[in-house]
C-alpha cells in the first residue's frame, strides 16, 4: 500500500534509509562516514523533513510497516529551472527488493511531482550504483550528456533527467 508520510513514520523511515544505505553503499562508501548516519539521527531528521513542507515522502507499506519510501521536491542538485522538480531519494528496505516496491515508489513519485505542477525532473545516483542508474534507465530516466558529475563527500553522483 502507498501513502503519504505521517509524522509516527519517521523511525520506520529512518531504518529503511540506513539499512538501504548499507546495502548498497557498504562496498564502495567510507564506512565511517555512513556510520556517522544512525537511525535515531536519521530519525530526528526524519522529524523535521516531515514537520516541513519543503519536500513531500510517500511510503510503501508491507505488513503494516514502512518497506520504502520517495521523496520529491523543488530541485536541490541543478540550477533551478521553470518546471523542474527532483525525485530527491527513493530507497526499498532490502528485504523488499525485487518484489515491486521500487517500481511503485517510482511512479507515486512521478505523479507526484506532476501534482506539485513540474513537468520534467532530475535525481542524482552515485556513479558506482549500477544497480539504481540501471533502474532508472530502465524507467526513462537519461543520465544527462555531457556526463554531470556531482560532487558528494560520500561518493561521486551521476545527474538524471526526464520529462514528466
Amino acid at each position: 500500500m502507498l501513502r503519504p508520510a505521517r509524522p509516527q513514520d519517521a523511525a520506520g523511515l529512518a531504518e529503511v534509509q540506513v539499512r538501504a544505505w548499507w546495502a548498497a553503499y557498504g562496498d564502495y562508501v567510507d564506512h565511517e562516514l555512513l556510520a556517522e548516519h544512525t537511525v535515531a539521527a536519521r530519525t530526528v531528521r526524519w522529524r523535521e523533513l516531515l514537520a516541513g513542507d519543503a519536500s513531500r515522502t510517500d511510503v510503501a507499506e508491507v505488513a503494516g510497516r514502512v518497506a520504502g519510501f520517495v521523496s520529491v521536491g523543488p530541485v536541490q542538485h541543478a540550477a533551478p529551472e521553470r518546471g523542474l522538480g527532483e525525485l530527491l531519494a527513493l530507497y526499498v528496505d532490502p528485504p523488499a527488493q525485487g518484489a515491486g516496491v521500487g517500481r511503485a515508489l517510482l511512479a507515486a513519485g512521478e505523479e507526484r511531482l506532476r501534482a506539485l505542477g513540474y513537468d520534467r525532473a532530475v535525481l542524482c545516483v552515485f556513479a558506482r550504483n549500477e544497480r539504481a542508474r540501471a533502474f532508472y534507465a530502465g524507467h526513462g530516466w537519461r543520465q544527462e550528456e555531457p556526463e554531470v558529475i556531482v560532487d558528494d563527500r560520500w561518493s561521486p553522483e551521476v545527474r538524471y533527467r526526464r520529462s514528466l
